[in-house]
């Protein structure tokens, strides 16, 4: 793992959310998860960081896009285009991560 993703705060907390669901489920299988610095250079000061993931099955790919808000230790998966919803997997909103995944093209 590089310096960066090292210092990256959300990296933890996104891989954990993703072992959490899918772990049980040997259907799915999950990639590294990724830090996306397609938003510009990582500075420590930034308030969200951006992460992908990709989750395979036999036959279906699928990457799945998080933010990870550092001032408010929250995650966000993207569902749409710059659609946006808080995911957390100690309350309903865990169903935004479903969605997003079971969501094929």
């Amino acid at each position: 793992m590089n310096k960066i993703i090292q210092n990256l705060k959300g990296y933890e907390a996104v891989k954990s959310l993703v072992e959490s669901e899918i772990s049980d489920y040997s259907y799915f299988k999950q990639g590294e998860v990724k830090w996306n610095d397609n938003y510009g250079d990582y500075d420590e000061t930034d308030e969200q960081e951006h992460y992908q993931i990709d989750i395979t099955t036999r036959d279906k790919h699928k990457t799945l896009s998080f933010n990870y808000n550092i001032k408010e230790e929250t995650i966000e998966i993207e569902l749409g285009e710059d659609s946006w919803n808080e995911v957390c997997d100690y309350d309903w909103r865990v169903k935004y991560f479903w969605m997003a995944l079971l969501e094929w093209s």
